[in-house]
This record gives structure tokens, sequence and C-alpha cells, in this order.
């Protein structure tokens, strides 16, 4: 650290023997009575000299004396996230990785505020950002709270988590994270929680897949042990048991817990002619056709035996509505 005046001395030891762990130029401006752009100059000199660090515009931290490099002299990325970008929470594979859902390490701390987002990637002091918007009424619901310093930051609970990484992908960085995320937390959590708490996300689960569909359409109908199909399923396919492996969207998981605990699913479906609607179901197995098509089989609100090709499935949503099997649950 390069050295300063006896007066600037004074100034800066005016500033940081208040303890704060954040210096801004209204601070400073308000506490040696200077005008703003003043400040702003004292501070940007301080910086350079290697007394501050910069963490944005007009905002500084202060480097400790026994700290070799100022340049590399950080704080908690989620203190500084929420210093910067309050009202805010954090969730995706920050909070996956916080409530013990994973193992993985990411060095990108992803940051829901209600502010305008202008960039969905930012840096603060070293660290990375991935930054998305956030309904006010998003932040009334699903959070706890912990202390940074002086500071309370929101973090979505274990089941908020869950909920974001399957309402927008993205949140995990992909499928197979948010099937490890969904797996590790049903080991130790009750699924009904995420089903009392869906609805309030506001939006569907999306289906997330990319495959290749054929449009030929498939007919079954079931005995009480055995499925009865035309020769256009391919009965020697297995489903396998997660989605991870099925390379599939998240809604096959929801569905693969609700057939497991006997509850009902309104499925948000695209017909082949374009029509679209909600359909509520019993799930019951998943076949795979000869032409490449992954099917369904689900008995409709009229007692009737389905298929829907999963391409097809826009959105998922687990209802509270059990049901007794008719047929044997393959889930």
């Amino acid at each position: 650290m390069a050295g300063i005046s006896a007066s600037g001395r004074e100034e800066l030891a005016s500033m940081l023997g208040r303890g704060a762990r954040l210096v801004t130029v209204d601070e400073v401006s308000s506490a040696l009575s200077g005008s703003r752009t003043a400040s702003a100059k004292r501070l940007a000199r301080w910086a350079s000299l290697g007394w501050l660090r910069r963490v944005r515009r007009g905002l500084y931290l202060p480097v400790p004396l026994e700290v070799e490099n100022p340049a590399e002299w950080t704080e908690d990325a989620r203190y500084l996230a929420d210093a910067v970008w309050a009202p805010c929470y954090f969730t995706g594979w920050t909070t996956a990785n916080h409530w013990d859902f994973t193992e993985r390490v990411f060095r990108t701390t992803i940051v829901k505020t209600t502010q305008r987002v202008r960039r969905s990637t930012g840096q603060l002091a070293g660290h990375d950002y991935l930054l998305a918007h956030a309904q006010p009424k998003e932040l009334t619901w699903g959070l706890k709270t912990e202390w940074r310093h002086d500071r309370r930051l929101r973090l979505a609970d274990p089941a908020r988590t869950v909920i974001d990484v399957l309402v927008d992908l993205s949140l995990s960085g992909g499928i197979r994270l948010a099937a490890e995320i969904l797996e590790s937390y049903l080991l130790d959590h009750p699924g009904d929680v995420l089903i009392d708490r869906l609805p309030r996300s506001g939006r569907c689960v999306a289906s997330g897949h990319s495959m290749s569909m054929s449009s030929r359409r498939t007919t079954c109908t079931r005995t009480q042990s055995r499925a009865v199909t035309d020769n256009t399923v391919d009965e020697r396919w297995k489903a396998p048991r997660t989605m991870t492996s099925w390379r599939t969207g998240a809604s096959l998981e929801l569905i693969r817990f609700a057939g497991a605990n006997r509850l009902k699913v309104e499925i948000d479906y695209r017909a082949e002619r374009g029509l679209r609607g909600s359909r509520l179901v019993e799930p019951y197995s998943l076949r795979h056709s000869h032409d490449g098509d992954l099917l369904l089989f689900v008995l409709n609100d009229h007692h009737q035996l389905r298929s829907y090709r999963v391409d097809r499935i826009a959105g998922v949503n687990v209802t509270r509505q059990s049901f007794a099997p008719k047929f044997v649950v393959e889930f």
C-alpha cells in the first residue's frame, strides 16, 4: 500500500473507524462534508493507493493492513450481491450446494433481484454472478434468512430451491443437475411440500426435452396386470428409473413422483392438430414406440386409457387428488 498525507490518513481513519465493511460515495460526502464529485475522486485515489478495492461505481471495500495484494482482497460473494442488488434472494445451484443437494462447487453465484436486470451476468470484486429478475411477490415465500456480518441475506429454502430449478433449468445448468437436486431433496424431505408450493411459482414445470418424434399415434388397452399393445410399441424397451437416463425434461420426474405416490397430474398437452389444453390424468407407465416416440400411458378423467406423446407435453402440475390404481403403476 502506498502512503498518503497526514490529512488523508485522518479522513480515511474517520471513515474506516466506523467499522463499515463497505464504503460509498454518499457516506464519504456526508462524513467529510464534501461534494459527491470530490468524494468520488477521494475514494478513487484511496483505491489506487491500495487502501480500498473498488466493487462497482460508487462502492468500495476497505482493505485490511495485513493484506499483501489489495487487488485480490474481496468479501463474501453473497454479502456483496445483497449490498448491490437488494431486494434479492439466492437460489439455483447456489442454494442447492448450500443445502447439500449436490457436491458440485460453482464459481458463479445465482441471484434473483427485483431490480431491473440489464445484463444476465455480473461481476463484483472478483466474484461472478448470474442474474435474473424476480417479481416482488417472489420474495414473500419459500425463503430462509441468514446473517452475513451486518446484512440479512435471503436464500431459497430446500423446497423453493427445487421448484426454482424445475421451473427454470438454467438455474441448475441443465437437466442432469436438476435431476440430482430433486432426487437428493426427496431422500430427506416430504414431496407434498413441493406439491403445495408449486402453484405459488405461477408457472408450470417445463418439460425441457429435445427429441425427434414422429406423428404416428399408438393405441393401447390394458388388463389389470399387463398391457396389450399393438405392434407400434416396442415391448422390449423399459423406462429407466430416473429422468437423468430419460434425457428429457423435469416434467417426467414429476410424473414419476406422482405415479409412485398415486397422485393425479394435470398436463398441458398440445394435440397433433395444434389444439392445446389441460388434461387431468392418472399416470401409469412410459412406453417407447418403434418410431422413436416416448409415450405416456394414462387413464383420463373419463376413465379412458390414453397415450400421450411426451414431446407434446408443455407442462406438468402434480395435484393433491389421489387415485386407486386400475392397472400396475410402473413408475
